[in-house]
């Protein structure tokens, strides 16, 4: 092990931990909403962003987001934005959907599942 080398911190949650995606938003009223989503077993993060923008760009009412972020590393992706209400869910969902086909699982910003996959109870 290299003697300079940093630990960057604990190790990230990976797969299968994250079943789904995580979606988490903040609403801003007139100023819009922020999305943070992560998932964890992605293969090729660059190119997953890459087609998660061009899914978004694909859209008239999602061409304008600002604070835009897109990366990771050990497959653990994160994808943040802020968008206008002329851009929605469903449009992120479409995105989502065609870069991935729902493998890493299915895209929910509007909470309808869990942030975090129950613990497994112990029958012991």
């Amino acid at each position: 092990m290299d003697p300079n080398a940093q630990i960057a911190g604990p190790p990230r949650p990976g797969w299968p931990y994250f079943k789904h995606p995580v979606c988490r938003t903040s609403g801003y009223g007139f100023f819009g909403t922020h999305h943070v989503i992560a998932v964890s077993g992605v293969k090729d993060i660059p190119q997953t962003c890459n087609f998660l923008w061009a899914g978004l760009n694909k859209f008239d009412g999602c061409k304008i987001l600002t604070k835009t972020y897109c990366g990771g590393t050990d497959g653990y992706l994160q994808w943040r934005f802020q968008r206008w209400i002329s851009c929605n869910p469903g449009m992120i969902a479409s995105s989502w959907f065609d870069t991935t086909k729902n493998q890493l699982g299915f895209l929910d910003c509007e909470a309808k599942q869990p942030d975090v996959q129950p613990e497994e109870e112990d029958d012991g």
